[in-house]
This record gives structure tokens, sequence and C-alpha cells, in this order.
């Protein structure tokens, strides 16, 4: 399955009765929801890339990608246009205007979420932190010096 059959089948869950299926109750429940869920999965991959556990991680990696398209769906963002966004120049060159706006109620709750988790990885093992790559557009996890 490639993440367009994935995308596709996400979007045709979008009219499906909530009661027939796990994506469409998902949905259904709106995108902050979908975005709680993608967030609870990315620390869960996150906590298996430090255990070094390969399987776990694969298994955490395809959670993630899978919520990371509800969430996408929810948001009406087209698989497409992200595909788009990363054939485009890399962000440095972009010169975006960020938004000032203060963070919302839901956008403090996923921070504080992140913060509790990454301060139990912390004392669970060995501490890993987000690096901003000097090139290109994706950050790098490496192990803390």
């Amino acid at each position: 399955m490639t993440l367009d059959d994935l995308a596709q089948l996400i979007d045709a869950r979008k009219s499906a009765d909530p009661d027939s299926s796990w994506t469409a109750k998902l949905l259904a429940k709106g995108p902050e929801k979908c975005a709680e869920k993608f967030g609870e999965e990315a620390i869960e991959a996150i906590i298996e890339a430090v255990k070094g556990d390969k399987a776990a991680l694969t298994s955490e990696a395809a959670d993630v990608l899978y919520h990371l398209l509800v969430m996408l769906a929810a948001s009406d963002v087209a698989l497409g246009d992200v595909m788009a966004e990363l054939d485009a120049p890399p962000r440095h060159i972009r010169h975006r205007r960020k938004s000032s706006a203060p963070l919302d109620l839901f956008q403090g709750k996923i921070c504080l979420s992140l913060g509790l988790a990454l301060d139990s990885l912390k004392s669970a093992t060995t501490f890993v932190r987000l690096e901003r790559p000097k090139m290109g557009r994706r950050p790098i996890l490496s192990p803390a010096v």
C-alpha cells in the first residue's frame, strides 16, 4: 500500500458512518482530536526510536503515517499539497512570515503533552535532542552530547 492509497482510503471514510469504521469515528471527532491522536503516536515513535527497538519503531511509524493522513484529511489538506511542499525550495530560502497569533488552549495542551513526554523520556533513557539541520528541510534526531 502506498501513502496515496492510504490517503484515498481515509478520504473515502470521511462520509462513512462513524459506527462502521475507526477512521470514520476519528474523523467525526474533528481536527483537534485527530491532531491529538497524531501527537500521541508521534511520541510513542520517538520513545521506540530512542530505545532502539526497530520492530516497535516500525509499527509506531506506520501508526504515525496513518494518523498524519487522518489529521490532514480532517483539516482538508491534500497529501498532494504536502508532497508539493517537499518539492519546494528549502524553507530558509522562502522567507515566510510567521504568525504572531498567541497559542490557543489546544496548542497549549499539545505543547504540555510533548513536554511531559520528553520529561519522562529523559528519566527513562538517554535523551535525544532535536537539532536544526544546516541544509535541507527536516530536523535531525541525534544523541545529546
